[in-house]
């Protein structure tokens, strides 16, 4: 099977970050689901233009919880997703599965209803938090088993000693079962100019023999400090002096890795921006005044990795979304400089206001790092040797210490 036949549905598309990811990847959309009137605009914007996903279906606003998937007559390869990551988040309220927001339900309505060959889902960190693991848990075991629904009336507990019972007597019936790996990762590790941590689960069918493990990415730390402070390569690269290493453990010897990218590889082409105006060359760069420094708010350095972005609870958060200046100075970064860091490609262009685009970013999966995991799922998909008769006993990654490092 060619990568171009390869279909793709996702669910809860926001701004397009997984979509581009899985798009660049090889899989074609046959449909993307987003009910955010803002985000479904950026979607159609983008594709009317030729810079975001090709998809068969209009993209319309449309809820999960009511989609109706025999409207898909295509087999699907690929159900990819990032589910509403508020319930998990560390900066969030912390609800997990209580909260009405947790969605990972309708993953698995679409899974049993698709029986896609491959699921990819993202999601924050927070997620694997010891608080959460129990229900972290039970998303990877009906992950494995889809065809085995909760009863009516059966709470998500009960549903997973059943799932769980299942897995150990090899009884699944004549449903799909899926091979589960869990993986936490650090997204600076896959190129993307910004320390992110983020959970990623692959299921695979079980008509292909063998699971497969969330890649790891080929950047690093260690690379980036090397290129600083030992050969220099990092400063001659932008044109600057060497800094002292100010107490930085300085490799001896060149990683075979490449460098962590930092916020000055990746916005040094940009123009300053200007309060209230618009730039004619880039979409989005619009100056935003106001930024200020506090105490855990101070802003990103040029020569690391951003930090983190948020959506926040209105759009941007108070303090949070700057660059700090060689001197000290802060600015919030631009629509377009925050979509950068979150690799969306240069001439991407977000729809509705700041606030609303900047949501979109901040809650995008990074496009970078599910273009590196979908094309690993993509080789697996096409490799036929793997493909096995029947659908055998799912291997599942349950929960451990060792499996979620970030390393």
């Amino acid at each position: 099977m060619g990568s171009s036949e390869l279909r793709a549905v996702e669910l809860f598309a926001g701004g397009g970050g997984m979509a581009l990811g899985t798009d660049r990847a090889g899989f074609h959309h046959v449909a993307l689901l987003e009910r955010n009137r803002h985000a479904v605009d950026t979607l159609v914007h983008n594709a009317k233009s030729g810079t975001g996903v090709r998809a068969d279906l209009p993209i319309e606003i449309t809820d999960v919880t009511e989609f109706d998937y025999s409207r898909i007559e295509e087999s699907i390869d690929l159900l990819a997703g990032g589910a509403p990551c508020q319930p998990f988040s560390l900066g969030g309220k912390h609800a997990g599965q209580k909260d009405r927001r947790n969605l990972f339900p309708e993953v698995f309505r679409a899974q049993r209803a698709l029986q896609p060959r491959a699921v990819l889902l993202e999601n924050v960190r927070g997620l694997a938090r010891k608080a959460f693991r129990p229900y972290l848990e039970y998303i990877l075991l009906q992950l494995a088993l889809p065809g085995i629904k909760p009863m009516e009336g059966e709470g998500w507990r009960d549903h997973k000693d059943r799932l769980f019972v299942s897995l150990e007597r090899d009884e699944f019936g004549d449903a799909p079962t899926y091979h589960v790996k869990l993986g936490l990762r650090e997204c600076a590790d896959f190129g993307l100019p910004q320390r992110r941590g983020r959970v990623f689960m692959i299921a695979i069918r079980t008509d292909h023999e063998d699971p497969l493990a969330v890649p790891r990415g080929s950047h690093a730390k260690e690379r980036l400090i090397y290129d600083q402070f030992k050969s220099g390569a990092y400063w001659d690269r932008h044109g600057l002096p060497q800094p002292h290493p100010n107490g930085h453990r300085v490799p001896e010897l060149a990683p075979s890795s490449q460098p962590w990218r930092t916020v000055r590889d990746t916005l040094r082409h940009l123009p300053v921006p200007s309060d209230g105006v618009a730039h004619s060359c880039h979409p989005n760069h619009v100056g935003v005044p106001g930024a200020k420094s506090y105490p855990g708010h101070t802003g990103s350095p040029w020569d690391e990795p951003a930090k983190a972005l948020k959506a926040g609870v209105h759009g941007v958060p108070g303090g949070e979304n700057m660059l700090r200046d060689d001197d000290g100075a802060v600015r919030y970064f631009t629509v377009h400089e925050a979509a950068l860091l979150q690799g969306f490609p240069e001439e991407y262009e977000f729809c509705g206001s700041r606030s609303e685009a900047m949501r979109q970013i901040g809650n995008a999966a990074p496009t970078p790092v599910c273009e590196e995991i979908a094309n690993a799922i993509r080789i697996r998909l096409e490799d036929e040797d793997l493909s096995v008769g029947g659908y055998t006993s799912p291997h599942v990654d349950l929960v451990h210490e060792k499996q979620l490092a970030i390393l």
